[in-house]
């Protein structure tokens, strides 16, 4: 996610401003495994 680097377009930089927004002080993770073996993950900044 640091790979999109910085830019204007949350389209195309949304994890990248996010991730280094002095807005956000915390970051939540969650973690599931599918029954096929993948795993999603989903993260929350506040």
């Amino acid at each position: 996610m640091w790979n999109e680097g910085p830019g204007a377009d949350f389209q195309a930089h949304g994890h990248y401003l996010n991730m280094s927004s002095p807005k956000y002080t915390h970051v939540f993770c969650g973690l599931a495994p599918s029954p096929d073996g993948k795993l999603w993950v989903v993260h929350n900044f506040y």
